[in-house]
């Protein structure tokens, strides 16, 4: 179900069960600097091939020590 999330700087909707990268559900669910939600293998990619990638909702630079996975994933912390 679609939350009423909204970004201040752009006013989107954001549904939290959905990656902000690829649209779809979460897999490995993370969470970014910026408090929104990636597939933990969107982001990492994202962020291997662009050290300076930017949430795509807020624009916010991410930073690969502030990722977090979410439910109850294994790892508290993003390998690339």
């Amino acid at each position: 179900m679609l939350q009423n999330w909204t970004n201040k700087s752009s006013k989107a909707k954001v549904d939290p069960n959905l990656c902000v990268s690829c649209l779809s559900h979460l897999v490995v669910a993370s969470k970014s600097n910026c408090s929104h939600h990636f597939c933990y293998f969107c982001l990492a990619s994202n962020l291997a091939s662009d050290s300076q990638y930017k949430c795509p909702i807020c624009k916010t630079t991410l930073q690969r020590e502030n990722i977090q996975t979410l439910r109850g994933n294994q790892n508290n912390h993003l390998v690339l």
